[in-house]
């Protein structure tokens, strides 16, 4: 069934991003994802256990963390760390890192240091008996064919699904091509959750709004 998650970006106050969390359950968003961006946005490994002592319904985790600026283990054992403060409700989203990569002059991680990654995270979870879901983003078709077979959900951008047309028919041609890959490496796709980004500011200025989503939406479109 069809959820509406929330994807923050972390550059409020402590009193406004407590709010906003709070708000985010109350009105029943299913999970609160944050940022990971070196030079963007804050450290999303403080924020994230903020938002776990302020809620106790939201899953929580990052869109998306990488393999490079952060080793695998270092990320799995923060993630443990989360589930343990959150009661149980962390969740990982983990890409190749173009934004967060390139912000720092290294190249984004390749689908093989990025599937190797997926593996070693998934050991120390279940190693701690940890029910932690994993999403991979999926750009490209060899990281899409990896996370078909690796990973709980894929991860891919509103905005990139619906480049050159309508979004909405972006999207929904991205969703086929995805049943179409599952279908090529054995993978259920009713059984996976497919996460879809859509950028957007909310302000009673509609002027203020355009110049707040101007950043983001560019950097969604580089990566």
């Amino acid at each position: 069934m069809p959820r509406i998650d929330a994807d923050i970006w972390q550059d409020l106050d402590y009193a406004s991003w407590v709010e906003l969390a709070r708000l985010a359950e109350d009105n029943g968003f299913e999970n609160f994802w944050l940022i990971d961006s070196t030079d963007a946005y804050d450290d999303y490994c403080a924020w994230d256990s903020i938002v776990a002592v302020n809620t106790s319904r939201m899953g929580i985790g990052p869109n998306v963390t990488n393999p490079l600026t952060r080793h695998p283990r270092v990320t799995a054992n923060h993630m443990l760390t989360l589930h343990e403060i959150s009661g149980g409700r962390a969740m990982l989203g983990i890409g190749a890192g173009a934004n967060a990569v390139g912000s720092i002059g290294w190249k984004p991680a390749s689908a093989s240091v990025l599937r190797e990654a997926v593996k070693v995270i998934r050991a120390k979870f279940k190693e701690r008996k940890a029910d932690i879901p994993i999403h991979v983003a999926a750009v490209g078709p060899l990281n899409t064919r990896m996370a078909l077979r690796l990973a709980d959900g894929i991860i891919f951008g509103g905005s990139g699904a619906g480049r050159g047309r309508d979004p909405a028919e972006g999207v929904l041609a991205g969703l086929e091509s995805l049943k179409a890959k599952a279908k090529e490496v054995g993978r259920d796709f009713s059984g996976l959750e497919v996460n879809v980004g859509v950028s957007f500011a909310v302000s009673h200025d509609r002027k203020q709004a355009i110049e707040e989503i101007k950043g983001p939406l560019a950097r969604g479109l580089k990566g």
